[in-house]
This record gives C-alpha cells, sequence and structure tokens, in this order.
C-alpha cells in the first residue's frame, strides 16, 4: 500500500459524477488507478491495478451492484472499499455493512473534505489491520513451532531451553 500517494478505482456508472470525481481527487493529491462502470470492469480493474482504496458507487449498471461487486473484489484482494450512494437507505447500508468489508459509507452529494477525511480514515484502518494480520501470522508461526522445541538466546549468546 502506497501511504504517500495512494491509488484510488472508482466505480460508477455515470460518466459525469466519476469524471468530476476523479478530478476532486486529483486536486486533493491521489492518483487515480482507474474508473470502472460495472462490477465485472470493477473487478478486472482491481486485479490489474491493485489500488490502495476502492470508491464504489452502490448503484451500478450490471448483474451485480456495488456491494456485490465489492464482495466479489475482497474474496480475492485485501482492498478497502468506500461505499458511495444517493440512496441511504438503512435497509442498503445494513446490506453494506453485513456483506463486504466496509471502510466507510458516504452519502452524494459529498463535499471535498469529508470525501479526504472518509479516505484517509479508511487507509489508516487498513494500514492497522495490516499490522495485526502480519503480528497475527507471526504468532501462528510461533505456536506451530511450538511443539519442536524452542530454543532462546540471551545478548551473550547463552541458550535456554
Amino acid at each position: 500500500m502506497n501511504f504517500t500517494n495512494p491509488s484510488i478505482l472508482i466505480v460508477d456508472d455515470e460518466w459525469l459524477i466519476a469524471f468530476n470525481l476523479q478530478l476532486s481527487l486529483q486536486k486533493l493529491g491521489y492518483k487515480i488507478a482507474g474508473t470502472a462502470r460495472t462490477a465485472d470492469e470493477a473487478l478486472e480493474m482491481a486485479e490489474r491495478t491493485n489500488p490502495d482504496l476502492i470508491l464504489m458507487d452502490i448503484r451500478i449498471e450490471g448483474e451485480l451492484d456495488g456491494i456485490q461487486a465489492a464482495e466479489k473484489i475482497q474474496k480475492k484482494m485485501d482492498i478497502p472499499v468506500i461505499f458511495m450512494t444517493a440512496f441511504a437507505d438503512e435497509e442498503t447500508f445494513n446490506r453494506a455493512v453485513d456483506k463486504a468489508s466496509l471502510f466507510g459509507y458516504i452519502s452524494k452529494p459529498f463535499q471535498p473534505t469529508s470525501l479526504k477525511n472518509s479516505i484517509e480514515i479508511a487507509l489508516k484502518q487498513q494500514k492497522r489491520f495490516g499490522r495485526v494480520k502480519e503480528e497475527g501470522k507471526e504468532f501462528k508461526d510461533v505456536i506451530q513451532n511450538i511443539g519442536e522445541g524452542a530454543i532462546s538466546l540471551d545478548r551473550e549468546g547463552k541458550s535456554y531451553l
């Protein structure tokens, strides 16, 4: 993950909204990984560009909506998703929370400041989750190898069983 110049994939089937969002993000200093209109395009583009974050409209063209697209992407890749919607009903929100790893939820139209804040929070959460995952892997390795015996060395090189 690139925290100095994060790349963002935009998924929105409304061309003008996607274009304006791209301009806003570039002004805020973000790199655009690409724009997609459908779930299939989003999955293909995510696999090809490996963005640091995805801004996903919930209602997009095609068989799958944005929530289903995010779920499909997150099964293959560890990319945070912020959902965008003009339809902020409780049922849609609950579905987004239950089905995908939600890192943010923004109602359209939104201000550049709230967009930037949501992106920064999502990126920081992803960084924390990454550290926790690494620590978990290290712990798992220790537990798996404990039956093989463990040797501890002090600063002088003396070993202890």
